[in-house]
């Protein structure tokens, strides 16, 4: 029994060192012995648990988000809630990870990094953020249905820019105003006000359109 946790253990640290690497640094710019370094265990784990720094960065990649992607994949347009409900349970959805945990702050982070630096390691990032762009585009199509195409990508963006940065600027935003992602309720304070931006930003183009 003291040697499957010892071997739990072993795992859990490389792959939680892991994790914050590649988030914060990308694929290119990590090294193993660094990673094996600071969890304090041999260089030789990786290869043992992982096989090699392509598996390794497989593994954080895919194991921690599969219950979030799930739930994101599952998120669609119901007919039956309004527009404000459906902007509101997607966007919730979208931020959860940095609702639960330094560690899946750092996982929605690296998917995000992928998707710009793409490593080729795995299944391409895009497909999740797609998803959710065209369920924004679906729930705008419903207001706004004689909308271009053009206008109607510029929205998309700018409605998911606001989540999406609550990510990747999370560190400038912590030196600025610590407090403004500090707790759930603050995070949820400012999904809601992203809400109520991005109902507003679809009423001006309504009345352009």
């Amino acid at each position: 029994m003291k040697l499957k946790n010892k071997i739990i253990d072993t795992r859990e640290k490389v792959f939680m060192v892991a994790l914050e690497e590649f988030a914060t640094k990308g694929f290119k710019e990590v090294i193993t012995r660094e990673i094996t370094r600071k969890a304090g265990v041999n260089l030789s784990s990786i290869k043992y648990y992982f096989g090699d720094k392509e598996g390794l960065y497989r593994a954080v990649y895919e194991e921690p988000m599969l219950e979030h992607n799930k739930k994101m994949q599952s998120i669609g347009l119901d007919e039956e809630k309004s527009l404000e409900d459906n902007i509101r349970s997607l966007l919730f959805t979208m931020i959860e990870p940095l609702r639960e945990s330094k560690e899946m702050e750092w996982c929605m982070t690296l998917h995000l990094r992928e998707t710009i630096e793409k490593t080729g390691l795995v299944e391409d990032s895009k497909d999740e953020f797609k998803k959710i762009i065209d369920n924004i585009a679906l729930f705008i199509r419903r207001e706004i249905p004689k909308i271009n195409d053009q206008t109607l990508t510029r929205l998309v963006f700018s409605i998911i820019s606001q989540p999406i940065f609550m990510f990747i600027g999370k560190d400038l935003i912590d030196k600025i105003d610590k407090d403004l992602l500090g707790s759930k309720s603050q995070i949820d304070a400012w999904i809601n006000k992203s809400v109520f931006y991005a109902l507003k930003m679809i009423e001006l183009e309504k009345n352009f359109a």
